[in-house]
């Protein structure tokens, strides 16, 4: 008898030991740092917009949801808005008109409805 509440005590303690080890979360892992829904309209700059724009086209090379030729083609927009940008802060002694600001703005949320579709446009590569 003694020796069946003694074998029953040793498995307890094992079980009890081990019960936090096997605990896992729940859910999909957190994204990757940085990368994320944008903040509020209107709370990012230009700079920061485009960054946010860079990192979500690095996003979609790594995760295979942009292929190299649609990685490309954001890739050369986000180039041609920075250049847009640089030429009009060029122009003005660093700071940008509110039309030049409106336009940029225009085409940044082009591209981002562009990448939208392209990352979630249901087409499956056959490889």
């Amino acid at each position: 008898m003694k020796l069946i509440i003694a074998a029953a005590l040793a498995a307890s303690a094992l079980t009890a030991g081990s019960v936090p080890a096997m605990a896992q979360p729940y859910g999909p892992p957190p994204p990757p740092p940085g990368y994320g829904p944008p903040p509020q309209p209107g709370a990012m700059d230009i700079d920061q917009r485009i960054d946010w724009m860079q990192r979500r086209i690095d996003h979609g090379q790594m995760d295979g949801a942009l292929d190299p030729r649609e990685a490309k083609r954001c890739q050369d927009e986000l180039n041609s808005i920075r250049s847009e940008e640089k030429r009009d802060r060029f122009r003005h002694w660093g700071k940008l008109r509110d039309g030049d600001r409106q336009h940029i703005e225009a085409r940044l949320d082009q591209l981002a409805a562009t990448i939208h579709w392209m990352r979630d446009d249901g087409q499956r590569r056959p490889w």
